[in-house]
């Protein structure tokens, strides 16, 4: 009797782990769309990175929409956007005070848990929506120091692989405080 009960819960035990792993495999497969288009997004906006470094301010541009609602540092509330046009213009700014431009940062998607229960259904598992974190080193071009900022970002690609939400987040005020010492 002990054998044919521990015979049946061994093969109760490998029916349960089998269908563990196929449910695993499953969701594995079902995300990896979502994954390749996670992939493809921070590539492209990798790109866009690599032109702001060579200080190529239509190049980086050309990732985002024509439409593109950019909320820079300088804005007080979330929903103050300035234009495409705009962006472009504080990029020449910037170039023109800075040089050495280096982005070190980690990107993330997806958001599990919110107050804010839209937030969960409209971003819930969407690799359009990315949140980047990271540190930018630069050279200040008149006084020749290293200064550096944290930086976050919350970007928006549309269908066409094209960023149409940017909000970017950074410390001006203490970006200009360490050139100024």
């Amino acid at each position: 009797m002990k054998k044919i009960l521990l015979g049946l819960f061994l093969s109760a035990s490998m029916i349960a782990c089998t269908s563990k792993t196929e449910t695993k495999t499953e969701i594995i497969k079902d995300n990896s769309k979502n994954q390749e288009l996670f992939d493809r997004n921070v590539a492209s906006f990798n790109k866009a990175i690599d032109a702001f470094v060579a200080e190529d301010p239509e190049v980086f541009a050309s990732f985002f929409a024509d439409s593109v609602k950019w909320c820079g540092p300088e804005k007080k509330l979330l929903t103050e956007y300035s234009t495409k046009a705009e962006m472009v213009q504080a990029l020449k700014m910037y170039f023109s005070l800075y040089d050495n431009h280096k982005l070190d940062a980690q990107f993330y998607s997806g958001i599990n848990y919110s107050t804010n229960k839209e937030d969960l259904t409209t971003y819930g598992d969407n690799p359009n929506n990315i949140r980047i974190l990271g540190n930018w080193y630069h050279k200040h071009t008149a006084s020749g120091k290293d200064v550096s900022s944290k930086w976050f970002a919350i970007i928006r690609f549309n269908s066409d692989g094209k960023i149409y939400l940017f909000n970017d987040f950074f410390d001006v005020t203490g970006l200009l405080k360490q050139h100024e010492q």
